[in-house]
């Protein structure tokens, strides 16, 4: 967790800017990005999966991104999907790997996904790690608040990531993975609070 923060942190120093400008071929998905993102998939087809009060409570769940924008972490490469299965050591120290979901924005979806996948009792120190290397980086950053905010977002984020790979996927797989957009809509309001019908 340490080394990867302070990667993701030395990016954020030398970028340029605009997360599209730190690695080239990345997606820039910073907050306002990833916003009219998410508007756009509940404008679409996906609001026929939902019942009205959820998509009333996910369009209300976007002013968290500017919430977010507020404690203070640097946009830099995003893996988007940082777990212990995308990183492999011989021995040495891990590598990183499948970069096939990185983006240029806000780091704290990286802070979120690695707990997931680990055994609950871990996930709080996962946490405490995540939230100390970006402190000690960022002083004047909440790095704690930012994890706080963030969990019904990540949901928001993924479900535009599915809805991209329904997209992408041949006829014959969709009905697999028709749901997953709509799916990750209501862990998003339930992660919320807001646990519509």
């Amino acid at each position: 967790m340490e080394r990867f923060v302070g990667a993701q942190a030395a990016v954020a120093s030398g970028g340029s800017g605009g997360c599209g400008g730190f690695v080239a071929g990345v997606r820039d998905w910073h907050a306002p990005v990833l916003e009219v993102a998410v508007r756009d998939l509940l404008d679409g087809p996906l609001a026929e999966e939902l019942t009205e009060p959820e998509v009333r409570g996910a369009r209300e769940l976007a002013g968290r991104w500017e919430l977010l924008s507020e404690c203070g972490l640097p946009d830099t490469l995003v893996h988007g999907d940082f777990h212990p299965g995308n990183w492999r050591s011989d021995g040495g120290a891990p590598v990183v790997m499948d970069f096939a979901d990185a983006y240029g924005g806000n780091p704290v979806l990286d802070g979120l996904r690695v707990q997931g996948f680990l055994p609950e009792s871990g996930r709080a120190a996962a946490a405490r790690d995540w939230v100390a290397a970006w402190k000690s980086r960022v002083p004047g950053s909440d790095p704690a608040r930012a994890l706080d905010l963030a969990e019904p977002l990540a949901h928001l984020t993924y479900a535009v990531r599915y809805q991209e790979f329904l997209h992408g996927i041949e006829p014959s797989e969709r009905p697999y993975h028709r749901g997953d957009p709509a799916d990750e809509v209501r862990a998003a309001l339930r992660c919320a609070g807001l646990g519509l019908g």
